[in-house]
């Protein structure tokens, strides 16, 4: 156990939070929004979903190519580009299209996190395992009240999203700073 895996743990639960959000509010957002229909709205949530399967897809044969670093920056920095573009979109098919970014995104990203989180400890165990699991369940678990929250207090599901894309800025930012992180612990266990 190292600040690294600690770090990488509390991301996760962050990026969890995030995206288990959008999933929450995306419909209800296209029909303020855009004055979609039921259906329309629903169209958000599936290109999202179809985003997360091609992401997987995409995810597990990219991520055996890059380095897990470059990777998990790539894919935050997609997902939140995604988002963006789906609350600043000023019509519905914009934000159709922006919704397979975001959901290629959640579905390359996970696994990606926990091979990164893993990649702190010399000899990873299931404790390890379970601990990112936890967090990234802890995430989910928490997002339907943190986000209730924020459309309770601001009355806007908009404002929900922008506090979504706050957070996934926050993870893009950790996941930066815990790869400078390890390549100086890397440097030192080299030279000792």
């Amino acid at each position: 156990w190292n600040p690294g895996i600690l770090t990488v743990g509390l991301s996760i639960l962050l990026f969890m939070t995030a995206k288990i959000s959008v999933f929450i509010w995306a419909p209800q957002f296209a029909e303020q929004a855009f004055g979609a229909t039921i259906q329309q709205s629903g169209r958000l949530l599936t290109n999202i979903f179809i985003g997360a399967f091609c992401g997987s897809l995409i995810g597990t044969y990219v991520v055996s190519r890059v380095r897990i670093e470059y990777f998990l920056i790539t894919m935050l920095s997609l997902g939140a580009t995604g988002l963006w573009l789906t609350i600043a979109a000023s019509e519905l098919q914009s934000a159709l299209l922006a919704a397979y970014l975001v959901g290629a995104s959640i579905g390359a990203t996970f696994n990606g996190y926990t091979a990164f989180g893993l990649s702190f400890v010399p000899t990873p165990t299931h404790k390890n395992v379970a601990y990112l699991l936890l967090s990234g369940g802890i995430g989910s678990a928490i997002a339907p009240w943190f986000s209730s929250r924020v459309v309770e207090i601001t009355g806007e599901v908009h404002d929900a999203l922008l506090a979504c894309l706050a957070i996934q800025g926050v993870v893009l930012v950790s996941v930066l700073l815990l790869t400078v992180y390890s390549r100086r612990r890397r440097r030192i266990l080299a030279t000792a």
